[in-house]
């Protein structure tokens, strides 16, 4: 399982825009390697209608125990699951 963050915007078509003016993309994925998850997650923020500025920490391979926080923990199992999930974390 890797995780990999970045600082996203939301593009013009996506409903948060009108409040959001930023986002932290936090994502759990499960590759074989971070270009496969650079790759993946990408795709998925652009398709939920995001803009990545940058990369705020670099893919990394993570394990289950590194959580205390539940939604990061509930997140990890879905990505164990179906292979990949994002949490945004907006800042008006």
């Amino acid at each position: 399982m890797f995780r990999v963050t970045y600082d996203v915007t939301p593009k013009a078509t996506n409903p948060d825009s009108d409040h959001v003016d930023w986002a932290v993309a936090d994502a759990f994925v499960e590759g074989a390697s971070p270009a496969d998850v650079d790759a993946a997650v990408r795709a998925v923020i652009d398709r939920d209608g995001w803009n990545i500025r940058e990369v705020i920490h670099e893919s990394h391979e993570i394990n289950v125990e590194d959580f205390d926080n539940p939604q990061a923990r509930k997140a990890f199992e879905h990505a164990r699951r179906e292979g990949i999930a994002i949490l945004y974390y907006h800042v008006p």
